[in-house]
């Protein structure tokens, strides 16, 4: 402030024309500034309106899809193939003919449970969608949902889903509608962009679905982490200034095209780097900055032009000031000297402030020095908490520096002897030495050094180390020297073998289980168990044993064998249930020892007390049980090793989750096998059966035939004797005579008629089935029209359903017909104004059934039960002529096709029979 001051007020006149150009040029800069301010903020205010129309713009080209699929979707689901049966043939096909007049990959429907009931494209795989966000957010919300970016079950390409809630007709949801969109029909390369501009239209999840070409990001990637999609999705039709992952400042705008009841969709999303809307201004105020800089210039170099006319003596005097300071020590403050003028004034004032100067760059360098100092600590600190040491090496004069962390990487005594390359080579595993002399090669011509080794410590222990290094070349393009830094990697590199052992472990576990599942043959299921357990813990050697141990414990019984030949086993016989190797079958806990001959029982039971001679060699020892879900002790699984100590307690626990998947296995298997053997064994019931049943039929046959002509003969000699008795002495009979003679032959005619209906009752009992379609509408007037050939005379209201149609054996429903119509025809002849109706009518149950009614006599309910019983009557000979078979046949008529018949009436007031055939009807 004092040199501005004396500046001003007591300058020169050269420096009071330079104020005055600086401070009218001053006025001219700040608008300048101030212009490109208010141009940055336009800038912004229009791209801010141009972002928001670009996503709106994109909006409306995506809503269209998405618009298109809800009414699609709302339409399907409110239609009688999904609100009815989904899985039948009628659906595949409706929804295929919607998908041909669509853009969509493909349109079905999903049951409650996620599995895929019906599709336009279908695939035979089972498929369940449970996971899917559109199908639980449908179901949750009861609105039409929006999924997420995906990769199709069928087509294997990336869609957008949908789905709408699917409800029956009683209003509970049974499943969901979907449909999936190609999201290349998003097609957003169409839609003109300014220079910059990069627009997206991305899911809930911020993957992008579809994008222009000025995108960095590819469809089916993240549009960024999960704090730019949730900032984005609550700045909906608004722009937001957000610093990507990369730390560019961008502006970004951003609209949903379509949301969720949840309040997730797909957005549209446009964004612009922030500086390429202000560099243009910002570069523009440059230009104006440099212009008005010049021309101050201009006008600073015409102002010092006019003053050193002015000041040039003084200039002179000042000179010889100047001179005579040159010689005094300048570590204290300039004598103060009388003002010879202004300008030597403030050359004087410049002079002394210039010393001040210097004094505060020398304490600042003392500053530069302590906080060098405190940098190469916190950097010394750095190396040895990341391992990393660095080292020199001269080519000329072959000697080696290293940093402390260096020889504590080695292992080394930094005060040992100085080292060489030789004595470095000498630290190289042997096995990697060649690709690291290989290395120092071409570092040595100019290459870069970049190689992952391995040294051998004093104690010979390995460590893996990353080295990297350059050269140094001098004028003349000589060798001058190496450097370099090296880290110890042997944490890291023990992490990654770790990680790629899980991995592989973790692959083979899954690759079994995957494999167990399938399988239902014993054999190939335990065999495939003690490979996979072998193969992910290490093990040299494994057996899966049976539990059938005796009362002795001599009876454990191998039964699958890996790594091994079964030779190797054979020859010692049975396993006994020994403290060391029964335990297992008790299911007791599983056993793991790092040495099983330092197992307290190991030995202790003769007659070789140990491995008897020519036993694979076991020092790792690992036994896991097998128990079933009801407890039983299936087995044992064993694994052995030659060295000790390789197995872990994650291999016990890995195997023992193998294990429970072997029991689940092998429960199944046991059940498929018990299964199939339970369906052979019926299989045989049912053809002894049918030979039984054939023969029963046979000997029915042979008692029929029987009947039709044993029985028939004797009748038909009665009836013809007395027939010929009554022609030939008929006139010397009585008239008691007579009657008796006509009742006996009245009686061998019932007789015959009652063996008719016997013959006809069996016969309907055996005859097959030979089901079709049947008017029974054309039948029942054609019964009517031989009952009324007859009896002309008579007047009977008939009134038969039109479009009757059934589904039975032509020639017995023809049976069922004629003794039903026949009976209402007989029942109803002494009722003055008869009435007979034959129609349908749906059971309680849904199922249709066939009735016949009249108004005749009827009978009393008290003694239905008699109805279908053979020989039994409601009314006498006398009243109604009958032999109490006809609705004994219909009802075995009905039985053999599945169906039921019952009747309903009251005396004088007529009867209704009703009937069903089964479900083929």
């Amino acid at each position: 402030m004092k040199f501005g001051h004396t500046l001003i007020y007591q300058g020169s006149l050269r420096a009071r024309l330079g104020w005055l150009v600086v401070v009218s040029l001053l006025p001219v800069f700040c608008f300048a500034i101030y212009a490109s301010i208010q141009n940055q903020r336009e800038r912004m205010a229009r791209a801010d309106a141009d972002l928001l129309a670009i996503v709106r713009i994109a909006s409306l080209v995506a809503e269209r899809h998405v618009e298109g699929a809800r009414q699609l979707l709302n339409a399907v689901a409110s239609g009688p193939s999904l609100k009815g049966d989904a899985a039948s043939a009628f659906c595949p096909a409706f929804l295929s003919n919607i998908r041909n007049a669509t853009k969509f990959l493909n349109i079905g429907f999903i049951d409650k449970q996620g599995n895929l009931r019906c599709a336009a494209v279908w695939d035979d795989r089972a498929i369940n969608l449970s996971d899917r966000a559109y199908f639980k957010e449908a179901l949750t919300t009861r609105a039409f949902s929006v999924g997420e970016y995906q990769i199709g079950h069928i087509f294997k390409r990336p869609t957008l889903n949908f789905g709408v809630p699917v409800y029956d007709d009683a209003g509970n949801i049974k499943g969901v509608a979907f449909a999936a969109l190609d999201i290349a029909l998003l097609d957003m390369t169409k839609i003109p962009l300014p220079s910059g501009v990069e627009l997206a239209i991305t899911d809930r999840n911020g993957v992008i679905l579809a994008t222009n070409a000025n995108q960095v990001h590819d469809v089916g990637e993240r549009l960024g982490d999960q704090t730019l999609i949730v900032a984005l999705q609550k700045a909906k039709d608004k722009t937001v200034e957000i610093v990507d992952a990369r730390g560019v400042p961008k502006i970004y705008a951003t609209t949903a095209v379509a949301e969720s009841e949840s309040g997730k969709g797909v957005y549209a999303v446009a964004n612009i780097a922030k500086s390429a809307i202000i560099v243009p201004a910002q570069i523009e105020l440059a230009w104006i900055l440099a212009a008005i800089s010049a021309l101050a210039l201009v006008s600073l170099a015409l102002a010092r032009w006019i003053g050193n006319r002015s000041i040039l003596v003084p200039t002179q005097k000042l000179l010889r000031k100047v001179n005579e300071l040159a010689g005094e020590d300048v570590s204290h403050p300039a004598t103060e000297s009388k003002p010879a003028g202004n300008e030597i004034t403030a050359l004087t004032d410049a002079f002394e402030r210039m010393t001040n100067v210097l004094r505060d760059h020398q304490d600042k360098r003392a500053q530069g020095e302590a906080a060098l100092f405190a940098t190469q600590t916190r950097l010394l600190t750095a190396q040895r908490i990341g391992h990393i040491g660095n080292w020199e090496y001269d080519v000329r004069d072959d000697k080696v520096w290293w940093s402390d962390q260096t020889y504590e990487i080695y292992g080394l005594d930094k005060m040992s002897e100085p080292l060489s390359y030789e004595g470095i080579l000498v630290k190289v595993h042997p096995e990697d030495r060649s690709a690291f002399e290989s290395a120092q090669k071409i570092l040595r011509g100019g290459g870069r050094l970049d190689l992952v080794h391995r040294i051998v410590m004093p104690d010979g222990q390995v460590r893996w180390v990353h080295g990297l290094g350059e050269a140094s070349f001098d004028n003349d393009g000589q060798l001058r020297a190496l450097s370099g830094t090296v880290q110890d990697i042997s944490l890291q590199r023990e992490t990654e073998v770790a990680l790629i052992e899980e991995t592989r472990m973790l692959e083979l576990l899954n690759d079994a289980e995957r494999g167990l599942a399938s399988l239902m043959d014993l054999s190939s299921a335990v065999q495939a168990v003690t490979d996979a357990g072998t193969q992910i813990i290490g093990a040299r050697f494994g057996a899966f044993f049976y539990n059938v141990t005796d009362d002795k414990g001599e009876g454990l019984m191998l039964y699958s064998l890996s790594g091994a030949p079964r030779c190797a086993f054979d020859r010692f016989g049975h396993p006994r249930a020994t403290s060391l190797f029964g335990p297992m079958f008790r299911g007791e806990p599983a056993m793991l020892s790092d040495d099983v001959m330092n197992h307290p029982s190991y030995g202790q039971l003769g007659p070789h007390y140990g491995m008897p001679p020519g036993h694979l060699a076991v020092r790792s020892y690992l036994s896991v049980p097998v128990v079933s879900r009801s407890g039983e002790v299936l087995g044992g699984l064993f694994f052995g090793h030659p060295e000790p100590g390789k197995f872990t307690e994650r291999s016990k626990r890995m195997i023992e989750g193998m294990a429970a998947q072997a029991a689940i296995t092998i429960d199944n298997t046991r059940l498929y096998e018990a299964v199939t053997k339970l369906n052979t064994q019926l299989e045989d019931r049912v053809r002894v059966r049918t030979q039984q049943l054939q023969t029963v039929n046979d000997e029915l046959e042979a008692f029929s035939y029987s009947v039709s002509h044993d029985l028939r003969s004797p009748l038909n000699t009665i009836n013809g004797f007395g027939q010929l008795l009554l022609k030939s002495d008929g006139e010397q009979l009585s008239e008691k005579g007579k009657h008796y003679l006509a009742r006996i032959r009245a009686s061998s005619i019932k007789m015959g008629a009652l063996i008719d209906g016997l013959l006809s009752l069996s016969k309907l009992s055996r005859e097959a089935l030979t089901r079709g379609d049947i008017d029974l509408t054309a039948m029942a007037y054609k019964l009517v029209e031989e009952l009324s050939d007859p009896e002309p005379d008579r007047v009977v209201d008939i009134d038969i359903q039109a479009g009757l149609m059934i589904n039975g054996d032509p020639h017995m429903v023809t049976v069922i017909m004629q003794n039903l119509i026949g009976n209402a025809w007989k029942y109803s002849s002494k009722t003055p104004h008869a009435r007979i109706a034959i129609g349908s009518e749906t059971t309680a149950e849904g199922l249709t059934c066939i009735f016949v009614r009249d108004n005749g006599v009827g009978f009393d309910m008290a003694h239905a039960e008699k109805l279908f019983e053979v020989y039994q009557r409601l009314h006498q000979d006398t009243e109604f002529a009958g032999m109490g078979i006809g609705l004994a046949n219909v009802k075995r008529v009905i039985e053999r096709h599945g169906g039921r018949i019952w009747a309903h009436s009251a005396p004088g007031e007529g009867a209704t029979f009703r009937f069903t055939l089964d479900a083929v009807q």
